[in-house]
């Protein structure tokens, strides 16, 4: 996938639309959480992986997280870069990979979202939503990678 955040809908949208044909009719909350994973994940991919944009710069009242969101993608050094999203689906689980080309992070330096002092600041919780939402999350060595794994619904 391109560096483009529009492209991260329609690609959901197929994904759901495959669990619907392998598992048929599941309530909306397993769905919604499905969605919102994968919205996470491709999200964090594109612009914190592969554009190398900081969450820290949402802080900034100079609006540089946006400027970068539009700059980076034309930029030569991150033009080039792509998310890779793998879906695996079968009766029992769904799982999805996704990996960006960028320098990864450490996710243990992610500061809590919930801890007192990190309430108002930007960043992790986008994290926490993917471990909250799906059964398994782990992401690689390098910290460009995650594996999400959700179980079947009930059926």
């Amino acid at each position: 996938m391109e560096n483009d955040l529009s492209l991260i809908h329609p690609v959901i949208e197929k994904v759901l639309e495959l669990a619907t044909l392998i598992y048929g009719e599941y309530d909306e909350s397993y769905r919604t959480h499905l969605s919102i994973s994968l919205t996470e994940a491709a999200t964090n991919a594109i612009v914190h992986g592969n554009l190398e944009i900081s969450s820290a710069w949402l802080s900034d009242g100079e609006n540089v997280f946006q400027e970068m969101l539009t700059k980076r993608p034309h930029d030569a050094s991150f033009a080039e870069r792509r998310a890779i999203v793998a879906v695996t689906m079968d009766r029992r689980q769904l799982s999805f990979a996704v990996r960006d080309q960028g320098p990864g992070f450490q996710v243990s330096q992610v500061p809590d979202p919930t801890a007192p002092e990190n309430i108002m600041k930007a960043g992790g919780r986008g994290l926490m939503l993917m471990r909250n939402f799906m059964d398994a999350v782990v992401h690689n060595q390098q910290g460009n990678e995650v594996l999400m794994i959700k179980h079947a619904p009930a059926m």
